[in-house]
């Protein structure tokens, strides 16, 4: 759905690179965030024990 609109937006602009770029950087951006939280719940959980 973001894609569509910065698609639409960055065409009434004329700013039809910027937009693919955009939409790239922001794919790219997502995949990572997605694959650090996969990564933080598989990670065991360390408890602090205090003396």
């Amino acid at each position: 759905m973001v894609r569509v609109g910065l698609d639409v937006v960055g065409g009434m602009m004329g700013a039809h690179l910027l937009t693919a770029t955009g939409v790239i950087l922001l794919t790219v951006a997502a995949s990572r965030a997605a694959s650090a939280l996969m990564m933080d719940g598989r990670m065991p959980q360390v408890s602090t024990v205090r003396a």
